[in-house]
C-alpha cells in the first residue's frame, strides 16, 4: 500500500514500513543503551520534564524506550530515560519524540530536538556555522512534555515557499499563512527550498510561519544549500544551525514520520544529485529496526522517488 502526494518538488510518501525496510540493503547494528565506545562515549536522558523549563529538576524521571539518534544509530533509552552513543567530534545527536509527548519548541514553533556538538574548528563558509562547542557535556538531556495524540489528525503540508527577498516572505506570510492561522492540524512540514539561495531570510520566515501557532518540522531543499561547502555535510552547515540534523524522524499518533535529506553535492558548488547515500540509508534501517513493521509511515523529501529502471 502506497500513496505518493506531490507538491511542486516536493514528495511525502505514505507506505506500509514492512515494504520500505525489506528493499534496503544495508545493514546497522541495534545497540543495548549504556553501551561504552572506545573511542569515547555520548550519554544522557530522556526526561518528563513537569515544569516545561527544559531543565531536569527534581523528581522529573526518564522516560524508557525513547529512540536517540547520532545520524548514524539508533538506540533506545533504558528504564531510567538514559541512552549512550558513541561520541563524535562533530554531529547533531537527537531524541525521537514518542507518542504522547513534544519536545521543545522555539519562539517561531521550531522543534527544538537536537544537540549541536562541535568539537573542532568551524566551518570556514558563508552564513551562521556551529561553533566551537567544546567537549561533550557530562550529560545530554532531551526534555518532553506530556500531550495527547489522536488516532486521526491533521498535518499541512508546504512545498517550496522558496522566497528570495523580504517581499517574497511578505508575500508568503500574507497570501498562505495567514490562511493557516486557527487551523486545526497537529503540525506542520515543509518539502525544501525554505528559502531561495537567502538563508539570511529563515529568521524572517520562521517568524512568519510562526504566527500559523503549529510546530513546523522542516526539510530541507537544494536552495538551502551553503555553495561554498566541499561536500554535501558543509552544504547544510547553516541549515543545521537553525533547523538541527539535515534528516530525522518521530512519531505523532499511531504514525512515524521520517524526514529525509534527498539532495546530494558529491563535489562541492551548486551541482547536485538525487540520492540517500550509505550513511543516510544505515540510519534509515537502523530507525526503522525499532518501528514496528505494521506501523504506518510517512517519508517527506524534496525531490520526488522514481522507480527504479530496469533493463
Amino acid at each position: 500500500m502506497k500513496t505518493i502526494h506531490t507538491s511542486l518538488a516536493g514528495t511525502v510518501l505514505r507506505l506500509t514500513l514492512a515494504g520500505l525496510t525489506g528493499c534496503l540493503i544495508s545493514c546497522a547494528d541495534q545497540l543495548e543503551p549504556l553501551t561504552e565506545y572506545p573511542g569515547g562515549t555520548a550519554r544522557g536522558v530522556v526526561f518528563e520534564d513537569l515544569n516545561a523549563n527544559g531543565v531536569r529538576d527534581e523528581g522529573e524521571a526518564g522516560i524508557p524506550g525513547v529512540g536517540v539518534s547520532d545520524q548514524r544509530l539508533v538506540t533506545v533509552t533504558d528504564k531510567r530515560g538514559r541512552w549512550s552513543l558513541p561520541a563524535h567530534d562533530k554531529t547533531v545527536y537527537f531524541v525521537i519524540k514518542p507518542r504522547g509527548y513534544m519536545t521543545p519548541v522555539s519562539e517561531e514553533n521550531i522543534p527544538r530536538f537536537y544537540y549541536l556538538h562541535n568539537n573542532g574548528d568551524p566551518l570556514g563558509l558563508e552564513g551562521p556555522v556551529i561553533p566551537r562547542t567544546g567537549p561533550l557535556p557530562e550529560s545530554v538531556d532531551f526534555p518532553l512534555t506530556r500531550q495527547t495524540e489522536p488516532d486521526r489528525f491533521q498535518v499541512l503540508v508546504l512545498g517550496d515557499p522558496q522566497p528570495r527577498n523580504q517581499t517574497e516572505v511578505d508575500y508568503l506570510a500574507h497570501d498562505v499563512l495567514e490562511e493557516m492561522v486557527g487551523t486545526e492540524a497537529a503540525f506542520a512540514v515543509t518539502l525544501g527550498d525554505i528559502s531561495f539561495d537567502r538563508p539570511n531570510l529563515y529568521p524572517s520566515i520562521n517568524q512568519a510561519t510562526g504566527t500559523v501557532g503549529i510546530p513546523f518540522y522542516n526539510t530541507h531543499g537544494n536552495h538551502d544549500a551553503n555553495y561554498d561547502g566541499l561536500d554535501t555535510y558543509d552544504h547544510y552547515e547553516t541549515w543545521r544551525t537553525v533547523f538541527g540534523p539535515r534528516y530525522y524522524s518521530f512519531n505523532y499518533g499511531p504514525v512515524h514520520f521520517v524526514i529525509l535529506s534527498d539532495v546530494l553535492f558529491p563535489n562541492g558548488g551548486t551541482q547536485y544529485i538525487t540520492g540517500l547515500g550509505p550513511e543516510q540509508l544505515e540510519w534509515l534501517e537502523a530507525d526503522l529496526s525499532h518501528v514496528p513493521e505494521d506501523r504506518l509511515g510517512v517519508l517527506a523529501m524534496h525531490i520526488p522517488l522514481r522507480p527504479a529502471e530496469t533493463g
